[in-house]
């Protein structure tokens, strides 16, 4: 053997080696972490065919983006102008609280109107046992009661979807409603949960008008790994959690003659109260008194993305898009 040509050659073994481990220690702590990523999505056709064991068809987007980033979501200022709203009828005000509204009443004989410093903007018919039931006819003439009551508040947001229009029998009213969504040419439509405009009418009279919308500013956060919606409800099931509890309670069993819907919707709920940004962004669908109500120091919060799943005839479940965690309620 040659004892000198073998030991250059394991000299030189060990060179490259200890270059590479110093390489590792040393240059490879400053790249950026391993992406966390929900490596698969979990297959469509064993959530669809459990789905219908239960009686119910799934129905899923189309796509999904892999990432998003949190945002602040601030309370929309009201374009609220009591003269107008009311006609020149005289009103009080006074501080109080309606429904989930606290803030400054304004209150004439037969409605009241409440603004809060939060987002909500709530409008009451006062002398509700005066008012007569709508009939399904009365759907025109309904329409044409909350476009004026609309064009009186300032008329329809650009970023509001809607309305879905269905009859209350048991209200005896109209019930038009509308939700928030951020135009993003990239993702499609993200819904913004608690952004939404509820109107109660008949053929005579608005009832009630409920709104509460939400500016959008970017706050600089990186977009983060969306969980797949299958990869959500397959440990929902496997877990026999929320959606299990409401298959269980809801669904109509392999033998309904017509199967319930199940809708899955992306956008945003709302997280804890976000720190104050500086030098935030206004996001698409804000309008221009976003940095006027930051600037005025409106409560903002964190906007985190979320999942929402819909089962026709259940109440609306909301889940962390990012860890699949579900949440509480999407309006503190």
């Amino acid at each position: 053997m040659d004892w000198p040509r073998a030991k250059t050659v394991l000299i030189i073994a060990l060179v490259i080696l200890n270059g590479f481990l110093l390489h590792q220690v040393y240059v490879g702590a400053v790249l950026p972490a391993p992406e966390p990523t929900y490596l698969t999505a979990f297959p469509v056709e064993p959530i669809t065919h459990e789905l219908e064991a239960y009686g119910v068809q799934a129905v899923f987007p189309d796509g999904a983006p892999p990432r998003l980033p949190a945002l602040r979501l601030v309370p929309r200022p009201s374009a609220f102008d009591p003269e107008t709203v009311f006609a020149g009828e005289p009103f009080e005000t006074q501080q109080g609280t309606m429904g989930p509204c606290a803030g400054t009443l304004y209150s004439t004989e037969a409605h009241t109107v409440c603004v809060s410093d939060d987002g909500w903007l709530f409008f009451a018919l006062t002398r509700r046992a005066e008012r007569e039931h709508a009939r399904p006819t009365d759907l025109v003439a309904a329409q044409e009661r909350v476009e004026a009551l609309f064009a009186a508040f300032g008329g329809v947001a650009d970023d509001l979807q809607g309305p879905d229009i269905t009859f209350n029998p048991r209200g005896g009213t109209w019930v038009f409603s509308y939700e928030q969504v951020i135009e993003d040419a990239a993702a499609g439509p993200l819904w913004i949960f608690p952004g939404a405009v509820e109107v109660h009418a008949t053929g005579e009279q608005v009832v009630s008008y409920r709104r509460r919308l939400w500016d959008v500013e970017t706050g600089g956060a990186a977009p983060e790994p969306v969980m797949p919606i299958t990869n959500l409800l397959q440990r929902q099931l496997a877990d026999r959690d929320r959606v299990f509890d409401l298959l269980e309670q809801y669904a109509p069993g392999s033998g309904a003659a017509a199967p319930l819907a199940l809708r899955v919707r992306l956008g945003y709920a709302l997280g804890p109260p976000a720190s104050p940004a500086r030098g935030a962004e206004t996001g698409a669908g804000a309008a221009g008194a976003a940095g006027a109500a930051s600037a005025a120091g409106a409560a903002a919060f964190e906007g985190r993305p979320a999942w929402q799943v819909l089962l026709e005839g259940a109440p609306p479940q909301l889940f962390d898009a990012r860890s699949g965690e579900p949440i509480g309620a999407a309006v503190p």
